[in-house]
Parts: C-alpha cells; sequence; structure tokens
C-alpha cells in the first residue's frame, strides 16, 4: 500500500519544539488522511522526508532531541 506524507508548514518547523501528543504530520493512504502525533517533548532537529513525498510503514519522518 503506497503512503503519502504531509506535513503543512504551520504545525511544526525543524529547530521548533513539540510537545507529546502534539499532531505534527499526516500520512494519507487512499485518500484518508491518519495524523501523526510525537509521542516525546523536545526539539525538532530534522524532517526526514518532503513534503507530498511516498513513505512506507516504519519509516522515519523525523529527528527529535527529546527533553526529560
Amino acid at each position: 500500500m503506497a503512503f503519502r506524507f504531509e506535513r503543512p508548514p504551520a504545525l511544526v518547523v525543524e529547530g521548533g519544539h513539540v510537545a507529546s501528543g502534539q499532531k505534527v504530520a499526516a500520512v494519507v493512504a487512499m485518500s484518508i488522511p491518519k495524523d501523526v502525533v510525537s509521542n516525546v517533548k523536545g526539539r525538532l532537529l530534522k524532517i526526514l522526508v518532503e513534503n507530498g513525498k511516498p513513505v512506507e510503514y516504519g519509516q522515519k519522518l523525523m529527528v527529535v532531541e527529546v527533553e526529560r
């Protein structure tokens, strides 16, 4: 099954902070979006996938430096 990565620019930016439970992007399959939610609090270091590009199940999408 093909998935598409979607990240509206207003959600998160590299260098910005994310909260646990915060929506950071969406993955779309068969025209149905599924929210991608952060499970950690920290600073977003890198977005690994370009907006609109295909992704696979289990693929890393972002790198977050965890804050404790």
